[in-house]
């Protein structure tokens, strides 16, 4: 019975991402500069390990432990933990260092989530409501202000449009998003994007929303009906939908899994999201538990690699991108950290793009 009800669960799953509203947004005509990746058949045909920097080792500028990093402009990254960010340029050079924590004007209790723009780097402290926006180039606090609703996630358009993710009621399965100005005004809020979850009674999903901006637009990713939506920030619409669990590859596997364990595996590999970039403006990477999947811009799917050999690392270290090449940041030996003052390395894979 158990193995019936995961397989039907899997079938209106796929299902649902054939047929609700996003049906209305399919994705657009395919590039042909990246259909090259269709044919090809391991991941070390399209990334080559090209050196690493060990970051900056003075006192201030060791990182305790790594949960979020990204590019703030071509040049500068950030690092954060739940209570400070660094501040790095990528050749390792140490630039600032935030730390508000406290209880009064201006500090925050723990950023849950971080984000950034070409100026300014924002925090979102969960346990206040608060959103602290900061310069990061001098660690400035810019401004401050709470927020009327608890946030699933956050993003920065051009330093002064905040999107803010929050989950409507179970009853209308709506994603909200709401766009502040830095000022903390809601100039708009926008409840189009569908969230329903087939499977919410027989598998909960178990896996991190992603919410990013690249030029005017916003990609949204969730485990809850795994679909790649592709927002227009500045005409306020759904550009396209994709569905990031290809239909061929979960026929295929629902017509050889037999065991209730198999299934679930399955299902578990592709739900647990672990990133998202785009390479060349052409190319989107997904990252999922066991696999990185490909797109083109326009949301066709190209193919998909399981993590292996030296590659397997890039799913635990939280790649980022500079829309040219993969970096990530790589913990040095702990023992080496209290002996020598040891930093983080920032390991480069450049991509073998061809035009």
């Amino acid at each position: 019975m158990k193995i019936f009800l995961y397989i039907i669960s899997l079938s209106v799953l796929l299902l649902a991402c054939s047929s609700d509203k996003t049906n209305d947004y399919k994705p657009k005509e395919p590039i042909r500069e990246v259909q090259f990746i269709n044919q090809i058949k391991s991941i070390s045909e399209l990334f080559k390990e090209s050196g690493y920097i060990i970051l900056d080792s003075n006192k201030e500028a060791i990182i305790p432990n790594h949960r979020i990093s990204k590019f703030i402009d071509s040049i500068h990254i950030f690092v954060s933990d739940l209570f400070s960010i660094r501040v790095f340029e990528k050749n390792g050079k140490f630039v600032q260092k935030i730390e508000k924590k406290g209880d009064g004007p201006g500090e925050y209790k723990s950023l849950i989530n971080v984000t950034s723009s070409s100026d300014v780097i924002c925090g979102y402290d969960n346990s206040t409501s608060s959103i602290y926006l900061f310069n990061f180039k001098t660690g400035a606090l810019e401004s401050t202000f709470k927020v009327k609703n608890r946030y699933r996630q956050i993003c920065i358009y051009k330093d002064s449009l905040i999107i803010m993710l929050r989950q409507g009621s179970e009853k209308d399965k709506y994603c909200i998003f709401d766009f502040y100005n830095t000022k903390g005004n809601i100039l708009y809020t926008d409840t189009s994007i569908e969230i329903s979850d087939p499977r919410q009674y027989v598998c909960m999903p178990n896996g991190n929303i992603i919410l990013e901006v690249y030029g005017k637009y916003m990609y949204f990713i969730s485990p809850d009906n795994l679909i790649i939506r592709c927002y227009n920030i500045t005409e306020r619409k759904v550009e396209w939908c994709s569905n990031y669990l290809p239909n061929v590859i979960a026929l295929e596997k629902i017509n050889n899994k037999s065991s209730v364990e198999k299934v679930q595996k399955w299902i578990n590999d592709y739900e647990m999201l672990y990133g998202f970039m785009i390479l060349e403006s052409k190319l989107l990477l997904l990252q999922t538990k066991n696999y990185i999947m490909f797109y083109d811009a326009n949301g066709n799917y190209l193919n998909h690699f399981r993590y292996r050999g030296a590659y397997s690392n890039l799913k635990w270290f939280s790649p980022f991108s500079d829309g040219h090449s993969i970096y990530q940041l790589n913990q040095p030996d702990i023992k080496k950290i209290s002996l020598n003052n040891s930093n983080y390395r920032l390991v480069k894979y450049d991509f073998l793009f061809k035009k």
